[in-house]
């Protein structure tokens, strides 16, 4: 639903390969959700009621592109919605922001930037369980659609453990480059996820992403307290 970058007379393949990098937003009457435009929107069908709080329901239809025009997401074919509760970091900051503007029956477009997406590493598991790479430093075109409570179905463990893996893998990753304020922020989010039924192996996961994270803050404490000394 977003085009791609067209090439204009005389462009080298050098030069076309390096606008593909540059994200190609369309021109329409976009609203800054936050100050420095990290996640814009453009609502095409107004919803009804008022808009989410935290601690709301929200069942939503997406469709996720690349700034290349590459499809990561899309559960509007298969019409299964992705459940999530306002305001519990159980998604992307930009889709959080976004809920909190929204209202039942609402559809709109996002633009979100990496910073308010998957950040500064690649994702190999895509947007919730989609399985498709999300390179680092992406900024992500959506199309949402919120749906009205009595449309939604029941919600399973697969889509929040998808969650709960990205950002296991994506704090090991910090990890391993010693930015140990980003693999926090990362650990934090998996011990966040919401209470489901985890199998053995998924519950390990957790239990030693908490571990490392009472590594990490422990870390964190020495380094200052050592500085501090000095």
């Amino acid at each position: 639903f977003f085009g791609g970058v067209m090439s204009a007379p005389g462009t080298t393949e050098k030069t076309i390969k390096k606008q593909k990098k540059t994200p190609v937003i369309p021109t329409i009457p976009w609203v800054n959700l936050v100050e420095d435009g990290g996640v814009k929107k453009y609502t095409m069908v107004k919803g009804e009621g008022e808009t989410l709080k935290a601690g709301a329901k929200a069942s939503i239809l997406f469709a996720v592109t690349l700034a290349d025009g590459t499809e990561v997401a899309n559960n509007f074919s298969t019409k299964s919605p992705l459940h999530l509760e306002v305001g519990a970091e159980q998604s992307i900051e930009g889709v959080e922001i976004a809920l909190t503007t929204m209202c039942y029956g609402e559809k709109c477009r996002l633009v979100v930037t990496y910073e308010y997406g998957f950040g500064k590493y690649d994702n190999p598991h895509g947007f919730h369980g989609s399985n498709k790479l999300i390179p680092a430093r992406s900024t992500l075109f959506f199309e949402l659609h919120l749906l009205n409570p009595n449309m939604a179905v029941a919600k399973t463990s697969a889509s929040w453990l998808s969650v709960a893996c990205s950002q296991k893998d994506s704090g090991n990753t910090a990890f391993g480059q010693k930015n140990y304020d980003d693999a926090l922020k990362h650990y934090n989010k998996v011990t966040k996820s919401p209470r489901i039924h985890f199998t053995t192996i998924t519950t390990t996961r957790i239990i030693t992403t908490t571990a490392i994270t009472t590594r990490i803050t422990t870390t964190t404490k020495t380094t200052t307290t050592t500085t501090t000394t000095a």
